[in-house]
């Protein structure tokens, strides 16, 4: 098994080398080599082409459109743009289930979400959450509208509730977990997580732009 396997980065057990989660602690996986390699990329490509053109808002709201269709971006007003190369569609204070956003030509809807969330067969109580604390659902359908294959993974939203980051839970995701989507292609999923009972404030934060820390607020509670 030499070279097959590695230490988690939590819990120090020995795990599979391709294991995103970690079995024994159910943490992700992950480490600092990944955005090295991806700085180095994204260096080479802004020396190449000189950065010149600055681009508009990473983040745009297309709540109101079609993601199956190709983009259309909207003025404050919500008035079509006849030039769609001059406009600049402001970035929302937080979204919330119904509404869409965009990044980079991926287009992220909030599909539904469960504050209390209960909806599991738990005959034998294996998933009872602890006293004081309760599961809330987030679903959620990505549209890739760029011309290249998109990743998209459960891990791509972090929890806070009141605040403090939260633990994910990952009993009730379903087959799917992460992956690439070919352009023009769609995947539906559901993410879970663990937040205190009498929690007043839950958000999900969706990070749009590693280099510049943007972030994507979505509203739970």
């Amino acid at each position: 098994m030499a070279g097959k396997t590695k230490l988690c980065r939590h819990c120090k057990s020995e795990i599979a080398k391709d294991a995103k989660v970690c079995p024994n602690c159910r943490k992700k996986q992950g480490g600092i080599l990944k955005w090295v390699g991806i700085a180095i990329v994204v260096i080479f490509v802004i020396g190449l082409f000189g950065g010149d053109e600055e681009e508009s808002s990473t983040v745009k709201d297309v709540t109101n459109q079609n993601i199956s269709e190709p983009q259309v971006v909207t003025t404050e007003t919500s008035d079509v743009a006849e030039d769609v190369s001059s406009q600049v569609t402001e970035t929302k204070e937080f979204f919330v289930a119904g509404e869409s956003f965009e990044v980079n030509g991926l287009v992220i809807t909030i599909n539904e979400i469960s504050t209390d969330f209960t909806d599991y067969e738990d005959t034998y109580n294996l998933y009872t959450p602890e006293e004081g604390t309760k599961y809330i659902m987030v679903s959620f359908t990505y549209q890739n509208n760029d011309d290249t294959d998109a990743y998209v993974s459960i891990y791509d939203f972090d929890c806070y509730a009141d605040g403090t980051l939260c633990d994910q839970t990952y009993y009730f995701n379903g087959d799917f977990v992460n992956g690439n989507i070919s352009s023009g292609r769609n995947v539906s999923f559901e993410t879970h997580y663990v937040v205190p009972a009498d929690a007043a404030e839950i958000e999900l934060e969706y990070t749009a732009n590693v280099w510049t820390d943007e972030k994507v607020i979505i509203k739970v509670q």
